[in-house]
């Protein structure tokens, strides 16, 4: 639904307060009077609904011990992170954004870590990649896929996968965030078992199979 602009007169107390609120929530006034307005009469803007999406998702996470969250959420993402089982126990960050692209409303899902570790980043890197080429080489057909893998000055790593989600439909909002946390269930879980199993390729082979048939 497109927006218009109106011109409101407002206390100049209560427009402080206002962008108090909007800062702690890391959106904008506008954003932060639609979505007031909106809840005052009983209407449920987009954001709304992405927020209410959010909620089931991260209460799939709140359940498993493994996942924690960092204190960079907001009105448009969610971020997490695990740990691995290698030697200081590297954390990778799983980053949810929503977004839309080509017209379609996507949940992005973007990995990275933060790790200068050359064994490691190369053994990261090595599984993305795997990942990444059987799903595109079984499931091309079934969506938007894209692969990102980038090193800057402090040597990120990323991975990230478009999956279609109407947020809009509340009917299927559980069953769309069981689809997701089971994605990143399954691709944490793999990542584990690969680091703790010293990277053998057979070990890896079977990982990609099962990730692949468990998610598709």
């Amino acid at each position: 639904m497109p927006n218009k602009m109106y011109s409101l007169m407002l206390m100049e107390e209560i427009v402080k307060q206002i962008d108090k609120i909007a800062y702690e929530r890391r959106t904008n006034r506008s954003q932060l009077i639609n979505e007031i307005l909106a809840e005052k009469i009983g209407f449920k803007t987009e954001g709304t609904l992405i927020n209410d999406f959010k909620n089931n998702l991260l209460d799939l996470m709140d359940q498993n011990h493994s996942w924690q969250r960092t204190s960079h959420n907001t009105d448009q993402s969610i971020q997490t992170r695990t740990f691995l089982p290698y030697k200081y126990n590297p954390s990778i960050v799983y980053r949810i954004d929503f977004e839309i692209i080509d017209n379609k409303r996507m949940t992005a899902i973007r990995l990275f870590s933060r790790s200068s570790a050359d064994l490691f980043i190369k053994n990261l890197n090595y599984f993305f990649k795997r990942i990444n080429k059987a799903e595109i080489e079984y499931l091309k057909e079934m969506g938007v896929y894209k692969y990102i893998n980038s090193s800057d000055s402090r040597n990120e790593l990323y991975f990230v996968r478009y999956l279609p989600t109407d947020w809009t439909n509340e009917d299927n909002h559980k069953k769309d965030a069981e689809k997701i946390f089971n994605y990143l269930n399954i691709i944490d879980n793999s990542l584990k078992n690969y680091f703790e199993e010293l990277f053998e390729e057979d070990v890896l082979n079977k990982m990609i199979k099962r990730v692949i048939l468990e998610i598709w």
